[in-house]
């Protein structure tokens, strides 16, 4: 398979690419900060919690999602895939 079969994207975080499979695709939205590998908008990917915190303080999520976003929406994604008990977002 040639890597546009494969489907790659970067993760955010680490800016690792890796097949879409792998990764998890949260967007922004009239609910905020969500995990949703098929909502509309513009889409930012990650391998996981770490990453989703790495991407949280490096300012990522507004460069990906072109918009300024508040630090309580993203750090309450996370907590909300901390407590459903997955390190993978």
């Amino acid at each position: 398979m040639t890597s546009t079969e494969l489907r790659l994207r970067t993760c955010i975080g680490c800016r690792q690419r890796r097949e879409q499979d792998k990764l998890f695709r949260c967007v922004f939205g009239d609910r905020g900060a969500v995990i949703d590998r098929n909502g509309a908008g513009r889409g930012a990917w990650l391998c996981g919690v770490e990453c989703a915190r790495q991407a949280l303080q490096i300012g990522a999520y507004a460069k990906a999602w072109r918009v300024e976003v508040d630090r309580n929406d993203i750090e309450e994604m996370i907590r909300s895939q901390v407590c459903a008990g997955t390190e993978r977002v």
